[in-house]
């Protein structure tokens, strides 16, 4: 290579380096964290700001860009917030800009486009007048030219249906038609809230709450377009209610889930089938259970106390079985004395073994989730003999790969459920343990 030649090389090594480094430079400059600091520097010395919660969102070439909350002073008037969301606003002619502004429980999206902007601000000082609301919070997926959801709180429960009518007027005059949400604010009253858009469903939605509410004690009523979800106090009024929103229903399409201070469903769930359970109980077994939770193929029953575990399993079993599973449990939802999961025919003879090694010193929890995993828990250091029981009875109920630990003072030692196993993950010595899994027989069939 000749001089000319590595002067040349070099110099376009040079050249290379300059411009890398220069694109570093760059994008340094328009980077999120550019914007954060841009943005914290112009508001948060302003009089209306009392903090700024602030994230970057950098996530394309060249363009930096900063999100998060402006919470303003309390009391704050509406020109002050009009002129704050203004000079946002004129922010994001430099970095994208996605901004709430937070003031006496309002929550309000600073718009891109400035004429929306304008609207809807104009729409939330109409609002903030309004004496039937006491709070809303506005909602915007994009930050543009438009708003998504409104949720309105209102100051009495009679002036849901007043709201839920005039604010979307309010906002189709500013070209805006969100989803709304309006709500009492909370109190000793049922909780209430209306969700949608208004159309022919809403009179039928609204018919059906003042007849049930002047017939049968609510805990909650939560109507949307498609659904209405209805929460009795007394789970013995359900089928009364039932048939009153039949009739205040009838031809709507509404479809209505029925839940109450006993049984709560999961989303989607309607049941039919733990009831049919429950109707199968005796009344003083019902009197037993605090509470009940069902996706239709599942049921949980949270029992008072174990005194009353071995009553409740064996009337389970008895009944028609209408679920594929059910879970007992007692105690505080987060950290139960016993949890014990099962088919119904097998609860009866699971929750015997599960309440004798319950009954044994030093035995604080246990937790039985087929298929996923076991749980005993020792409140003192177990002895061999303990250990060993601990692993018969265990091995009873358990099911081939479920992974069954131990804990104690002197640590937690974990297994995998076969019919034979060899070794143990965990710092507690776990031999006793493995040896009577071994000897003992394997869960019998159903």
């Amino acid at each position: 290579m000749t001089v000319r030649d590595t002067v040349r090389t070099r110099r376009r090594i040079a050249l290379a380096a300059g411009a890398a480094a220069l694109a570093l430079l760059l994008s340094g400059c328009f980077t999120g964290d550019a914007a954060v600091t841009s943005f914290t520097r112009e508001f948060s010395n302003d009089p209306v700001v009392s903090r700024l919660d602030l994230s970057s969102a950098d996530n394309m070439p060249f363009s930096g860009g900063v999100g998060g909350t402006v919470h303003l002073v309390d009391d704050v008037d509406q020109s002050q917030v009009v002129d704050l969301s203004a000079r946002v606003a004129e922010f994001g002619d430099d970095y994208r800009v996605r901004i709430d502004l937070a003031f006496d429980d309002w929550r309000v999206p600073v718009l891109r486009e400035s004429r929306a902007n304008t609207d809807l601000l104009d729409v939330v000082g109409q609002l903030r007048a309004d004496a039937r609301v006491q709070t809303a919070t506005f909602s915007s997926s994009d930050y543009d030219a438009d708003i998504d959801h409104v949720m309105l709180i209102a100051t009495a429960e009679t002036d849901i249906r007043s709201l839920f009518s005039d604010a979307p007027t309010l906002l189709a005059d500013t070209g805006m038609s969100p989803t709304l949400s309006v709500r009492r604010l909370a109190g000793p009253a049922e909780a209430v809230e209306f969700t949608g858009r208004p159309g022919p469903w809403t009179d039928a939605a609204f018919a059906a709450y003042d007849a049930l509410r002047s017939a049968v004690a609510l805990t909650a009523f939560q109507a949307g377009e498609t659904a209405i979800g209805v929460r009795v106090r007394d789970e013995a009024d359900v089928e009364r209610a039932r048939a009153i929103t039949d009739d205040a229903l009838d031809g709507s399409g509404i479809e209505v889930f029925f839940s109450s201070d006993l049984v709560t469903l999961a989303p989607g769930a309607h049941g039919h089938e733990v009831r049919a359970l429950l109707a199968a109980l005796a009344d003083e077994t019902r009197d037993d259970l605090d509470g009940v939770w069902t996706d239709d193929s599942t049921a949980t029953l949270t029992i008072a106390s174990l005194a009353e575990v071995e009553n409740v399993a064996a009337e389970v079993t008895r009944a028609p079985a209408t679920l594929d599973s059910v879970t007992l449990t007692v105690g505080a939802a987060d950290a139960p004395v016993l949890r014990l999961a099962s088919e119904p025919a097998a609860l009866a003879a699971d929750a015997a073994i599960a309440l004798a090694l319950l009954e044994r010193d030093g035995v604080e929890t246990l937790s039985v989730q087929p298929e996923h995993s076991m749980r005993l828990g020792f409140a003192v250091p177990p002895t061999d003999d303990d250990l060993a029981i601990a692993a018969g009875s265990l091995k009873s109920l358990s099911r081939s790969g479920e992974r069954v630990c131990v804990d104690s003072p002197e640590g937690t030692f974990c297994v995998d459920a076969d019919s034979t196993i060899s070794t143990a993950d965990g710092a507690a010595d776990a031999n006793a343990f493995i040896e009577a899994w071994n000897a003992a027989p394997a869960r019998r069939a159903s």
